[in-house]
């Protein structure tokens, strides 16, 4: 069998993206004001593969504990990004984004023109 087959998990395993699926479940059902918005998936993802990898055996058991932790808190600090009325406010995510182009282009032009010239917009990288 070649390492691209598929594999059928054992009995009562669950896959990755079930738990993360089950994390923003959560997450949305303790923040009704807010709920999931596309892009969560994005910011958790990594997270939950940091913890999911862990060398130690019996760190990674705790993945999805020390996933939703570390998600939750930082949502607390950027969840206005993901609140569509504030896109455009001061707080908002297109406003950031703007400002982090801002400081790309002064602080190193080459990379931001080795950017542009990818057209790699900054919702691709920004977060």
């Amino acid at each position: 069998m070649s390492s691209g087959d598929y594999v059928p998990l054992n009995e009562g395993s669950e896959a990755h993206w079930e738990v993360v699926e089950r994390m923003l479940f959560l997450y949305a059902k303790l923040n009704p004001g807010q709920g999931y918005v596309q892009g969560m998936n994005e910011i958790i993802g990594p997270i939950y593969h940091t913890f999911a990898i862990d060398p130690n055996k019996e760190f990674r058991q705790y993945a999805e504990a020390d996933c939703f932790f570390c998600f939750t808190n930082l949502m607390a600090e950027i969840r206005d990004f993901f609140i569509r009325t504030l896109d455009e406010a001061e707080s908002g995510i297109n406003y950031m984004m703007g400002k982090l182009c801002d400081c790309v282009k002064k602080t190193d032009p080459e990379i931001w023109n080795h950017l542009e010239m990818q057209e790699l917009k900054p919702q691709y990288y920004s977060f």
